[in-house]
Formats: C-alpha cells, structure tokens, sequence
C-alpha cells in the first residue's frame, strides 16, 4: 500500500501547499492558484476510476463525487472541488483495496503496476512545462486584471503567490527545478517592475512589465515553436483587445468635436499598429527575432492609445472652449477676432491631431498646454469685454434719456434730439470698441480699459450741459433749429451707419445718418444690401444743406422680399417722408457679420457704407 500513499500525498501536499498560501490572500487570488491543483486532482481521479473500471469495480460513487467536483470548479469553488477530488481519489483506493482483498497474488501484483503507472503519469503531467507555462499566464493574467484596475498591490501579491505555487511544485516534483528556475528571475523581476510603478503610479509601465515577464515566459519555457506561437497570440490578443478598448473609448469625444473621418484615420493608425506586431509574432516564435521586438513593437501602439486617450479627454476641450469664444465674439459683433480664434482652433486640432497618430505624447502635451493656455487668455479677455459692453450699455441707457429731455426742453423735436444723440454716440461707440479692440488684442490690461470706460462715462455725465449746447449751437434764422453736421468730408453727401438689427421674425431694421451738405437736393431712388437690391416706389428727398435718418425696414412675403423706407429731417419743410419698396436678389444675414451696401441716387451716383448686423440670435436667409 506504500505506492497509494505516494498518490495520495502528492496530491494532498500540493493541495495543502497551494491552500494554505491562498487563505492569507483574496478569494479572487486563490481561484488563480487552485486552478492547476484542481486540474492535477482531477486527472488522477479519472485515472483511478479507469483503472477501477478494468477490474470490473462500480465507480457510481466515485464519479458522482467527480461531477459535484466538477460542478464546485465551474463556478469557482475550487477549494471545495479538490475536496472532493481527494474524496473521490480516497474512496477510490478504498474500493481497490477492497477488491484486493478479496483477489489472488496475481491481482495484487496488477494493483502494484497500476498505482506505479498513477504515480507516473502524475509526476509526468507536474514535470510538463506547458503545464507550467499555463499556471504561470493564468496567473499573470489574474495580475494583470488588478493593475488595468488600478489596484496594484494586489497585483504584487499575485506575483508573490505564484512563486510560492512554483517552489512547492519543485517541491513535490524535482523535475520541475530546470522549469521553475527559468521561470522564478523573469518573475522577480516583474515583481521589482511593478514596485516601481507602485510608487511612481504608473500603470502603463505595469503593464508592460507584466507583458514583458508573458513573453519571457513563453519564449524561454516553451520547446515547440508551433505551442509557443499558439501561446504568443493568446497573449497578444488579450493585451491587444485591452488596447482597442481603450481607443473605442475615445469615440464619441473624438467624433462630437473633430468629426468621424479624424476618428476613422486616428482609429485605423492604431489598427496598423497592431497588425504589425502580429505579423513579429511567427519570427518570435521561431526564434529568429527576440521577444523584445515584440514588447517594443506593442509598446509604440499603447503610446499611440494613451496619445489619442490624451487627446480626447484633455485637447478637444481646448479645441471646443476656442470654438465657443470664436461664436462669443461673433455674436458680440467682432467678427475678426471670431475668426481668428476660429482659425486657431482648427490649427490646434490639426497639430494634435498630428501629434497623436505619431503617438508623440510630449509634443501633443507641449500642443494642448499652448491651445488651453490661448483659451483661457481669450477666456478672460471676453469676460472684461462683456463686462465693459455692459457698463456701457447701462450708461449709455441713462445718458440717453438724460439727453432727450435736455433737448426737448430746449425746444427740439423728438427727430432732432435724435439727431444730436446720433453725433454723440458716434464718438463714443469708437471710444468703447476702441478699448475692447485693446483688451482683444493684449495692448492693454483689461483692469485698465474698464478703468478707462469708467471714467469717460464719469466725464460724459459731468458734461451733460456743455454737449446739449453743442447741439443747440449755430441756430438758425426762422423756423426750427438745425443740428450741425459732423464727419462730412468736403462737401460730399455720406451716408453713416446707425444700426442694422435683425429680428427673431426674420424682418431687418437698417438706420442710416444721411447728410447733404450740397446746396441742392438729393432724391433716393433704392437701397442695394449685400445681394439684395431694392427700389423705393416714390423718390425721397433730402433737401440741401441737411441732414436726416433714413430707416429702412425689410421682410419676407409669398411675393418676396418687400418693405418700407422712411426719412425723417430736421427740416420744417421735407419733414417726414415715407414710401414702399420691392427687392430682388437674396442675402444671408448672421449676427456679427458686416455688410456693404448703399443707397442710389436719381442721378446714378451711390452713397455707400458698411454696417456691422446686430441684436438677434439667427441667421436666417432670404
């Protein structure tokens, strides 16, 4: 009975060995070591219930043991399943016995070889290096999981375990000492690797690492190259799918701000990459190139992964905070800085974009620490501009009411009043953009412009009584006053844009400041805007040496673009003039934007200006 106690301790020791360490770790840990304790157990069980079977013994009770083993290991239990293995294993060497007992010589010396085949078979299945190889990636595997999970020193713990595993198999199997004394240093090392990135962080240098010591593992246990190839995939496709996992991830961050087509390219850049190292992995399996190759190969792929991961959780959020200043301050009014921004923001998409298909995380950081740094310059220069359009339009509010009522009570119109406001606020319309144009483009600290705004309101205010005598300046002899005419050159007529307001109704408001300072009359016979040109059904008439506010109101019909245009004058005599238009043409309006027009005169010359669309949220097209 010597020999069946053989059997039974080697197959009890490993057990004990393997549970005995498992008990000081996790459940998860200990399903990693038992797996191979469990495939021993099984196999010398199913042996025995053969070898009963030859004997003509009933093996009911032995395989009802094996399959509640079985069905213990399918959902983890193997610490029960092995249990039950030894039971089944113990019963079986009972009922032997048994059958012995009641047999000749001859059938005791048959037991004998057939214990001596056990003890064999089982130290030939511990002695196997494939068998090794599979313990030793199982568990790598179980490591792994922990580190992707950030968890890793349960990932060193692992490690540890495994080579506790490893040194009691040498234990109850010399054979396996040339095994494991290849498989320990590659071990070590993993394990001093991943101390490292325990202290510095740094998962993807665990990962490696760990890819790294499954490579080693495979290459340097493993004799077939045919087994050694099989196994170098299984690996790769796991690391690999890991990867694509993570570039999956970057979808719908990448598509929502750089489009399909840059995820499609940046995407199938990864793919390559990772067709190209399995396309190493027969020539490292045959042993013409090392291993390294094959770790370096899939290294420059997961930098690629981390470049586009970077890029899609940090660098698109500099791409879009750009594009959203760009509509700020196209809404605002100020196209060209809009579209410098715009135009920075595709730059910078550009250059990252660049930066992570080269899988060059330096230079992609160097790229995003500039686009983030430029957005949140224009970041606070639009908040100083919003705060100085609206300290301006608080003033602008009560100076204006402050104005009329002086005037009115000097005797002026409501046209007139308007009139001298208009002059008024020319100047200081200049006076904000002015300051916000240095606030945009850096010449002056935004403290200081909104310090200077302040102060020419403050000046402004304190100047209410000398501005409305410059309005009533130069009176007139008979009836009426007239307000003087500023910003004409030579002589010539002009016509000065006030505002071009486009209305969520799809209608436009278009005031002009035309003024004649030519001693005969100007008759206006139409309006050409952009791509649309209108003519007036009557001709309005602005007399000599005048001025007036010409308001021209546009919308859609079924019958096309149609309106009205009205011209109220300070004179006593033209008065307020108001006629029917018709237009032909089409013209996009967008908030922001500027546009040229002018207006024709009977005579065929043309008063032109440029007006700069606000007050609306569209465009709308007509």
């Amino acid at each position: 009975m010597r020999t069946q106690i053989v059997i039974m301790v080697l197959a009890l020791a490993l057990s004990i060995a393997v549970v005995a360490t498992v008990h000081a770790q996790t459940s998860v840990q200990a399903s990693m070591g038992l797996e191979v304790s469990y495939e021993v157990h099984l196999q010398i069980a199913e042996q025995w219930v053969n070898k009963l079977g030859e004997y003509g013994i009933n093996t009911t009770s032995v395989t009802q043991l094996i399959s509640k083993a079985q069905a213990e290991a399918s959902v983890g239990n193997y610490v029960e399943a092995i249990t039950l293995l030894n039971q089944a294993i113990a019963l079986s060497a009972q009922l032997m016995a048994s059958h012995i007992s009641n047999n000749t010589s001859l059938i005791i010396s048959n037991y004998a070889n057939t214990v001596t085949n056990l003890n064999s078979y089982v130290e030939t299945s511990l002695n196997n290096s494939n068998v090794t190889t599979a313990l030793t990636l199982n568990a790598l595997g179980y490591a792994g999981g922990y580190v992707n999970s950030g968890n890793i020193q349960e990932s060193l713990r692992v490690v540890s375990l495994l080579n506790t595993t490893l040194g009691t198999a040498v234990a109850i199997s010399p054979g396996l000492s040339a095994t494991v004394q290849t498989v320990t240093p590659i071990l070590n090392n993993l394990y001093l690797s991943i101390k490292s990135a325990e202290y510095t962080q740094n998962i993807t240098e665990a990962q490696l690492a760990l890819l790294r010591a499954e490579v080693s593992v495979t290459t340097k246990v493993v004799s077939s190259p045919g087994v050694r190839e099989e196994y170098l995939r299984l690996i790769m496709s796991t690391w690999e799918g890991q990867l694509m996992s993570g570039v999956n991830s970057t979808y719908l961050n990448i598509t929502s701000t750089l489009g399909a087509s840059a995820w499609s390219y940046v995407s199938g850049n990864v793919s390559a990459c990772l067709s190209a190292v399995n396309n190493l992995i027969p020539s490292v399996a045959a042993g013409t190139i090392g291993p390294e190759q094959l770790v370096n190969a899939y290294t420059t792929c997961l930098t690629r992964e981390e470049a586009l991961k970077l890029l899609a959780k940090t660098g698109v959020k500099a791409i879009m905070k750009l594009h959203e200043e760009s509509k700020v301050l196209l809404r605002l009014g100020y196209v060209n800085y809009s579209n410098y921004l715009a135009s920075m923001g595709n730059a910078c998409s550009n250059v990252m974009l660049n930066n992570a298909i080269a899988g060059n995380i330096a230079s992609l950081n160097a790229s995003i620490n500039t686009c983030v740094a430029l957005a949140s310059q224009y970041g606070e220069r639009i908040r100083y501009v919003s705060t100085i359009l609206n300290i301006s339009s608080n003033n602008i509010e009560k100076l204006n009411e402050t104005l009329i009522k002086q005037l009115k009570a000097h005797g002026l119109g409501t046209t007139e009043a308007m009139l001298c406001w208009v002059r008024i606020y020319g100047n200081l319309s200049s006076v904000i953009d002015s300051e916000i144009n240095s606030i945009l483009n850096g010449t002056v600290a935004p403290p200081m412009a909104i310090n200077a705004i302040n102060n020419y309101f403050i000046g402004l205010n304190s100047s209410i009584q000398s501005i409305v005598a410059g309005c009533l300046n130069a009176t007139m002899p008979g009836p009426g006053r007239n307000i003087p005419m500023t910003g004409v050159s030579q002589g010539q007529p002009q016509a000065r844009p006030i505002e071009l307001g486009l209305s969520a109704n799809g209608s436009i408001e278009l005031s002009l400041l035309v003024t004649n300072p030519t001693q005969t009359n100007l008759y206006i016979s139409g309006l050409v805007l952009g791509g649309l040109k209108c003519n007036f059904n009557n001709v309005l008439t602005l007399g000599a040496n005048s001025q007036g506010i010409l308001t021209i109101t546009l919308y859609v019909t079924n019958n096309g673009v149609m309106g009205t245009a009205k011209l109220n004058t300070n004179s006593s005599i033209m008065g307020s003039q108001e006629t029917a238009l018709t237009c032909v043409g089409s013209q996009t309006f967008i908030v922001g934007m500027q546009y040229m027009g002018y207006l024709t005169l009977t005579n065929h010359e043309e008063l032109q200006f440029q007006v700069r669309a606000t007050d609306s949220t569209i465009p709308f097209n007509w």
